[in-house]
């Protein structure tokens, strides 16, 4: 079952809603983190603290830095002024759980879960009746050629390859040799015919 249908029929919200949601409301605690003498903590003032002639290391590639991340999430929630909204601590709960809230589970739950069982399970069967079946062989390369042709071994003619495999599937006489080999053969009127000028390859 596909992330997107589960979630939609189970109500849940999507780990990266829940990661957003979690990373904002670290921002909007330490924001709000003051010292009993009224100035910033060492958490608040490390988040927006920066380093005066520092640059980041050459190795460390495109990635994003934590407040990147954050800013890109405040973008996504469509949050106009976060440093005001912070201080209110009911609105910016509000704003940060838009997209977190546990929906009602779908009314056909029961039903989409069955079906979604019984395709597994016939995905299943076909899988291991794919893994258990023999691998059927092939007439050209079990017999041995001699003089560019084949010998049948029922009746023991000769034919050319583009010839031999059509013949001992229809030949009565290579029954058994068939079933050994695990050859699909069937068996028609014309079976054990004499060889044609193009199974002997004469043209």
């Amino acid at each position: 079952m596909p992330n997107e249908t589960l979630l939609d029929t189970t109500g849940q919200p999507t780990i990266e809603n829940i990661i957003r949601r979690n990373r904002l409301r670290w921002f909007g605690h330490v924001n709000l983190a003051e010292n009993r003498d009224g100035h910033p903590t060492l958490a608040k003032k490390t988040m927006f603290a920066y380093f005066h002639n520092e640059k980041r290391p050459c190795n460390m590639g495109r990635s994003n830095r934590w407040e990147d991340k954050v800013l890109k999430d405040i973008e996504e929630l469509n949050i106009d002024n976060w440093r005001k909204m912070t201080l209110d601590i009911s609105r910016w709960r509000e704003a940060i759980n838009q997209d977190v809230h546990i929906k009602p589970t779908h009314t056909n739950i029961k039903n989409i879960i069955h079906e979604y069982k019984q395709r597994a399970a016939r995905r299943r069967k076909t899988e291991v009746a794919a893994s258990t079946e023999t691998t059927k062989g092939k007439v050209t390369e079990i017999l041995a050629k001699e003089n560019n042709q084949y010998k049948c071994p029922g009746c023991k003619k000769h034919f050319k390859p583009q010839g031999i495999t059509n013949h001992i599937k229809a030949c009565t006489q290579a029954t058994t040799w068939c079933k050994k080999n695990n050859i699909n053969y069937e068996h028609g009127e014309d079976d054990c015919k004499a060889p044609t000028r193009i199974d002997l390859g004469i043209v």
